[in-house]
């Protein structure tokens, strides 16, 4: 039968998927003779049809394709009139003549369906086709042609859109300021008259114009307009004075005011800070932390003093507002009052703000809060305390590391090591072995082992001599962490230890140093008698990232398939199949069929990876196993295996 017939088939077909199907053939060859059955599936009742009908139109392209298309812009179906515009905006420059034609129709309905068509294209030819609508009678259409020449850019643009200025319709006036706003040389003057004797609605896009186009240099002019229309008592968006601010501030900008233009800027943002709503509020703190006016510290702390709720980020705000009020001088007394304040009002961002001014004279009130706080509080001191570093600040951390509450004693064990350095090892090596949780053993260790040396590797060999596992499995995670070229050598002649837990710690340690060398010792501890070391050097190996030798991995794990324990076998035949070594298929193949669900379902994820065909008879085996764990597996690898030898 001729394929033309079949695709006529196709699309007056009852199925849908047929139509779809005849779609994709004519989207496919670009059969430009099935275009009007193409629009009239536009309006099929199954979205996929309607979908493929719209792709084969876009595919086809052409003027053909658009002429046929405009007549939907009049239905009286929005759905239709929508997928019109789809269809012409994807069309692009083989619909330009038929759309830009449009423009000149005396429905005023398809020549704003045109301009927003136009609008998506942003090709600067269309604005001399835009020019004759600048005085077209309907207000909604002038709109849309300053839309368009927003979207258009160019000089052009700025000069047809300049003369729409003067537009008697707010709403035209308001889409010319914002399409101003979008043009790289948009002249400031216009726009700051609009903000002179304009409605408001237009002054907020001009403000958001102003925003937009305006540079550092020009922000000077611009926050004199600014501060000349708050003095006349207009209301102004807080977050877009709060921009220009900003962008003053930048390199080449001019951000000396004059103290009347403080004061009004001062009062404008200190207004806002009571405005109700949080999003404005944490705009004023910004604006009153750029302003950097002293009298402000004492308000902005009592602004927080009165929240039900203080979120991270307004606390943050408010620190960045009262740090940067501060400036370089004396810590203010709004923040030492806080600090007496014994837990009540704004008392961790007064911690906050003594450490951001590194203010010693803030330590004693620091120091008197430590018995009357909780830990948030604790740990914002320990960090307070670091920042001010002095002699007085190090000694209040030495009485913190051995504090009653963990966090805080692993937060000032940080904090010394950062302030003292490697002076402070021997007495860390005190703390480590006072220290009687693991978790923050770990922590302090990791610290000692950031400070390499002589003296922190001899601590920690030292260790090793230890009556506590605890302590002796410390030695070998600090060896392994500090990668020092002995650490190797240590480390081996501590394997002889009687405990598990330290041999784990000793293999890991040995691993994480990433040598050639070290790595031969671990994997010798897959041959350990203890079950829990084998399954640990496992998972270091599965865990690191080290280039180890293939050959000399894949024999040791040949040798851990054997193992007594399941989970020792199940993680070797995992790794195994990461390492995709050759030669090893037959003895993962045998794992399924003879050995426990867990490690038959690591097989068949194993031969998976490998890619191999040889598995295939013995996981369809498995594709009605019990366990669902390990039918799932099976099928999944026998698919991707297929998968992968089909081409």
């Amino acid at each position: 039968m001729p394929e033309t017939i079949n695709i006529s088939d196709c699309l007056r077909s009852e199925d849908p998927s047929e139509r779809r199907d005849g779609c994709a053939v004519i989207a496919e060859e670009r059969r430009v003779e099935y275009i009007p059955e193409l629009v009239t599936l536009l309006s099929d009742d199954d979205v996929g049809v309607k979908e493929a009908a719209l792709n084969a139109l876009v595919s086809i392209g052409g003027e053909d394709v658009a002429e046929a298309v405009v007549p939907l812009l009049t239905s009286s179906e929005a759905s239709m009139r929508n997928i019109a515009v789809e269809v012409l905006e994807a069309l692009g420059e083989d619909a330009f003549d038929v759309v830009v034609s449009l423009l000149r129709d005396a429905d005023d309905d398809i020549v704003k369906h045109a301009l927003d068509i136009i609008s998506s294209w942003s090709d600067p030819r269309v604005v001399e086709h835009l020019i004759p609508l600048v005085s077209h009678i309907n207000p909604n259409i002038r709109a849309a042609v300053a839309v368009c020449l927003g979207n258009v850019q160019g000089r052009e643009s700025c000069e047809v859109l300049l003369s729409l200025l003067d537009d008697g319709e707010e709403w035209v006036r308001f889409s010319v300021v914002e399409a101003l706003g979008q043009l790289d040389d948009a002249p400031l003057e216009p726009l700051l008259k609009a903000l002179d004797n304009d409605s408001m609605i237009v002054k907020i896009g001009a403000i958001d114009a102003v925003g937009k186009v305006s540079t550092p240099a020009s922000c000077a002019t611009i926050l004199s307009k600014f501060k000349e229309l708050l003095a006349q008592g207009h209301c102004l968006p807080v977050p877009a004075v709060v921009d220009m601010f900003e962008k003053a501030s930048m390199p080449g900008g001019d951000f000396d005011l004059d103290r009347d233009s403080k004061d009004v800027f001062f009062h404008f943002f200190l207004e806002a800070l009571e405005d109700g709503q949080r999003e404005v509020e944490k705009e004023a703190l910004r604006g009153l932390a750029l302003l950097k006016d002293r009298r402000g510290i004492e308000r902005v702390l009592k602004y927080i003093d009165g929240l039900a709720e203080l979120d991270e980020e307004t606390e943050s705000l408010v620190v960045d507002a009262v740090v940067s009020m501060a400036g370089d001088g004396v810590v203010p007394d709004a923040v030492l009052d806080g600090l007496r304040s014994n837990g009540t009002g704004p008392l961790r961002v007064c911690i906050r703000v003594a450490g951001r001014l590194r203010a010693k004279e803030a330590i004693p009130a620091l120091s008197d809060l430590l018995d009357l706080v909780g830990k948030d509080e604790l740990l914002e001191i320990v960090e307070a305390l670091e920042q001010i570093n002095s002699d007085e600040s190090v000694e209040i951390l030495w009485s913190l590391v051995r504090w009653d509450e963990g966090h805080v004693r692993r937060a000032a064990v940080r904090a010394i090591a950062e302030l003292v350095g490697t002076e402070a090892v021997p007495a860390l090596f005190d703390v480590l072995r006072a220290e009687p949780y693991e978790d923050v053993m770990e922590d302090i260790t990791d610290v000692l082992a950031g400070m390499p040396s002589e003296e922190v590797v001899k601590g920690f060999v030292e260790l090793f001599s230890s009556p506590s596992e605890a302590l002796r499995s410390m030695a070998a995670r600090g060896l392994g962490a500090v990668g020092a070229a002995c650490a190797l050598e240590h480390l081996r002649a501590a394997l002889g230890d009687e405990s598990p837990r330290v041999r784990k710690a000793i293999y890991r340690a040995m691993v994480r140093l990433n040598l050639p060398e070290a790595f031969e010792c671990a994997i010798d501890g897959l041959k350990d008698g203890d079950e829990g070391v084998r399954q640990a050097v496992l998972k270091a190996i599965a865990e690191s990232d080290g280039a180890w030798p293939v050959d000399k991995l894949a024999e040791a794990l040949k040798g851990a398939l054997n193992d007594e324990n399941m989970w020792v076998r199940y993680m070797a035949v995992q790794l195994l199949g990461e390492v995709r070594v050759d030669g090893f298929e037959d003895l993962i193949i045998g794992l399924l069929s003879s050995d426990e669900p867990p490690v038959r379902a690591a097989a068949a994820r194993a031969l998976e990876n490998m890619g191999t065909q040889k598995g295939l008879p013995a996981l369809e085996e498995l594709f009605d196993h019990p366990d669902p764990n390990v039918s799932e597996a099976a099928r999944e690898a026998a698919e991707s295996i297929r998968w992968l030898h089909s081409g």
